[in-house]
């Protein structure tokens, strides 16, 4: 209010559909435009008259940007004319990557002695149950690990789904096949994404409940390490298939074990495509390219208030 009064402001920014309701009344007080960033789960939480003030709220702004067409996808299912939506993915900054995997392998090699001599699975994020790792360990895990028994799964986060997963660990036997780190420091979590062979990501469906985008895809692609993951929601605004990674059918073992086996038999085509995925993904998703799109809506946002 403060800034809005005694200010030079152009456009009121709300980074996510939460802030929008509550900067809603600023932009009708001081006739300024609103642009709106929705994320996915900032826009179908359930709650009934939250439903009400988002719709209020996305139908008064000037532009809405969309992390993923599955983001806009349910912004123009509330009725929000789709001519205002844009799809801006988000932007990345490229400060994990290290350009020496053997050094980062050491690290971890020596903090987790377990890990020594084998070829690594990375899974990031929260434990929650769209991010399908319990189904991935009873369904695709040992189908690599039969073929490739020198194979582990890392697991980095934390969350609700913790012991449904420990269950599955139990129930199918490959204790010595994962290991679940829970939450993991920055500097950790950065030695693991430059040691890792291969990132996965096998989300399925849960209703109401949705993946916005999937940056942990992105920052895998850019440390150069081959990324395999569900072809669902805003996944595939995250990755190109062939471009920064291979896209799969959800809850298609087969598919899954496959494209993850691919990689790591075939160590010299993994680390050509690992290269050529930084390559892209830098280019598509680094922060120059982003402001550029951010930028345009708002001067298109200039243009419709004059």
């Amino acid at each position: 209010f403060f800034l809005l009064l005694t200010g030079k402001v152009d456009i009121i920014h709300a980074q996510d559909g939460v802030v929008s309701i509550l900067l809603m009344p600023l932009a009708w007080l001081f006739k300024r435009p609103m642009v709106v960033v929705i994320h996915g789960l900032d826009v179908t939480y359930k709650l009934g008259l939250f439903q009400w003030l988002i719709r209020r709220s996305l139908n008064s702004a000037a532009q809405v940007i969309c992390i993923s067409s599955a983001a806009k996808s349910e912004v123009t299912a509330r009725g929000i004319r789709e001519g205002k939506v844009t799809v801006i993915p988000l932007g990345v900054t490229d400060d994990i990557y290290t350009n020496n995997k053997a050094a980062a392998r050491q690290i971890l090699d020596k903090e987790y002695p377990e890990l020594q001599g084998k070829q690594v699975l990375l899974s990031s994020g929260r434990l929650v149950k769209r991010k399908g790792m319990e189904w991935f360990i009873r369904n695709v895990l040992p189908v690599i690990t039969e073929s490739e028994p020198n194979t582990i799964l890392v697991i980095s986060g934390e969350g609700d789904a913790r012991s449904v997963i420990e269950e599955a660990i139990t129930e199918t036997k490959v204790q010595d096949k994962v290991l679940l780190l829970g939450r993991t420091s920055n500097e950790l979590l950065h030695n693991l994404y430059n040691a890792a062979d291969c990132f996965v990501m096998p989300n399925i469906v849960v209703p109401g409940d949705m993946e916005g985008f999937g940056r942990v895809l992105v920052e895998a692609a850019l440390c150069e390490v081959p990324v395999v993951a569900s072809a669902i929601e805003g996944i595939v605004d995250a990755i190109h298939d062939g471009k920064n990674g291979t896209l799969v059918p959800t809850e298609d073992a087969l598919a899954h074990a496959q494209a993850i086996l691919r990689t790591l038999q075939n160590t010299d085509a993994s680390q050509k495509q690992g290269k050529r995925a930084r390559e892209y993904s830098l280019k598509t998703f680094g922060w120059g390219e982003i402001v550029k799109q951010y930028l345009q809506v708002y001067k298109q946002t200039e243009t419709s208030k004059a």
